[in-house]
């Protein structure tokens, strides 16, 4: 483990918000797992295949900066399934938190 290592320290209450609200199942648990390896605090990071809460990565995480990189044919293969990307309220947060989150709606290979 790395000495600034931390995990995610969600109450019961804010565990459940995302949870209900946006849907995440191993999300949570895997990025606590990530955060016990390295510190995401204060850092800008590229998050390929998906795209977490903007709440949760700056305002729980406290990340520099957060971009979130996924193929457009991944939401399509979901479709109704994938509710988190038609999510309003995360839609709300990434408007506000616009110079720190942002949203890549691309295969990763297509970046230039």
């Amino acid at each position: 483990m790395l000495k600034d290592s931390v995990s995610l320290k969600l109450t019961d209450e804010r565990r459940h918000f995302y949870l209900d609200k946006f849907k995440l199942s191993y999300h949570l648990p895997y990025l606590n797992h990530c955060m016990s390896k390295v510190s995401l605090y204060g850092k800008d990071v590229i998050e390929i295949g998906g795209s977490l809460p903007a709440q949760l990565v700056v305002d729980e995480i406290g990340v520099n900066s957060w971009t979130a990189v996924e193929s457009p044919l991944y939401d399509d293969e979901l479709g109704k399934a994938n509710q988190y990307h038609r999510n309003m309220l995360d839609f709300t947060w990434q408007q506000e938190l616009s110079n720190r989150y942002n949203q890549i709606c691309l295969p990763i290979e297509d970046l230039p």
